[in-house]
């Protein structure tokens, strides 16, 4: 009898040893029935496309399967299936192919790639630069503090692109895509941060980017003094108003906007 008691203690440990790791791993059986299930389903659903399963991953918070599916000739034709346990098909995001998602999202990429080479070696290498095509219905969700208080911004932009124009796996002028719809988000820190010095910055920006042909539409500055203080913030300062006679008076105006925008929420 304390043989079998040993046993079935052992037995007992060993399941709960497995039941943790299955927690975190997924059990072994739902792994096989996920990917024999899901290639049974892209045969089904996407008969015509050359796809095929990249990788699958567990997901230990939902207790799903997450299928990330490539294509070897199509580029921007990758999308994931998100299966449960019993290999049933929960959300297939197939539609982020054809909305033109991943064709702007690989777009946008090249982009900020572009935007990265040019600023290096300028007083822009430090600063934290993105860059993006603005998409139609964009809303921002960006929490800024100001005065110690924090809230969400949510707008619409005007100069997205049109989505539906997009051909899949084609490339593009990023020029004249950057010119109409190139959004830069840059994050720059100085000594002191001045009105005078970020219309300085904004030109210097303009400059090294012209001279590598590498264009934008808005930008949104973020200029923040190294010890402390008031940082100039400007949203969506147009790329055509950058130069010219009042310039520091346009940025000074924009800072006040902002500045503007938390006075009416306080």
């Amino acid at each position: 009898m304390k043989k079998i008691a040993k046993i079935m203690a052992l037995m007992a440990l060993l399941c709960c040893v497995l039941a943790f790791v299955f927690a975190f791993t997924g059990n072994p059986l739902s792994w096989v029935l996920v990917r024999h299930r899901a290639s049974q389903y892209l045969d089904i659903q996407y008969p015509e496309l050359d796809i095929e399963i990249e990788s699958i991953i567990y997901d230990h918070l939902f207790g799903g399967f997450d299928v990330d599916v490539t294509s070897p000739t199509s580029r921007d034709t990758h999308f994931t299936l998100t299966l449960d346990g019993w290999g049933n098909v929960k959300y297939d995001r197939y539609d982020a192919v054809t909305s033109g998602a991943n064709t702007v999202a690989r777009l946008s990429r090249e982009y900020q790639n572009l935007v990265n080479n040019a600023l290096t070696g300028s007083v822009f290498a430090d600063a934290r630069v993105y860059a993006e095509f603005c998409t139609p219905g964009t809303i921002e969700y960006n929490t800024f503090t100001h005065n110690h208080s924090t809230r969400t911004r949510t707008i619409e932009k005007d100069f997205s692109i049109d989505l539906s124009a997009l051909e899949l796996d084609q490339d593009y002028d990023l020029a004249v895509l950057g010119a109409a719809h190139g959004e830069l988000d840059i994050h720059i820190t100085v000594e002191d941060a001045t009105i005078e010095k970020a219309a300085a910055l904004l030109l210097a920006l303009k400059a090294e980017l012209d001279a590598h042909g590498v264009a934008f539409h808005a930008v949104e500055f973020y200029l923040s003094p190294a010890g402390g203080g008031q940082d100039i913030i400007l949203w969506d300062f147009l790329s055509a108003d950058i130069g010219g006679e009042g310039l520091v008076e346009r940025v000074e105006q924009a800072h006040l906007e902002y500045l503007a925008y938390w006075a009416g929420e306080e």
